[in-house]
């Protein structure tokens, strides 16, 4: 008869998950989703919606990233992003009714 493997070696170190940085990846995502829809008129509102929740993630991931001795690189860029997303959709927007207002 074979013996029975244990289910975990006590030698080893139990393997922790790290925390992650979730909502600067979030707000990264949004950022980068708020610009490449900004460009197309009638869909671009939602680049307001979107860069305006990267900005304000990305103030909420500054703040509890350097509570946390982080680092706050992808939550900037970010923010700066859905920023850039606002400006662009605004520029779209005003350029096309502009256009078709005549």
């Amino acid at each position: 008869m074979s013996n029975p493997v244990p289910a975990s070696d006590p030698k080893l170190p139990a393997s922790t998950p790290k925390s992650g940085s979730g909502m600067a990846i979030t707000t990264l995502i949004l950022g980068i989703v708020a610009v490449l829809i900004s460009f197309f008129p009638f869909i671009n509102i939602f680049a307001f919606v979107l860069g305006g929740v990267a900005v304000i993630l990305g103030i909420v991931a500054i703040v509890k990233g350097k509570a946390n001795g982080r680092v706050p690189g992808m939550s900037v860029v970010g923010m700066i992003l859905g920023a850039i997303a606002v400006v662009i959709a605004i520029l779209v927007m005003t350029v096309f009714s502009l256009s078709v207002g005549g």
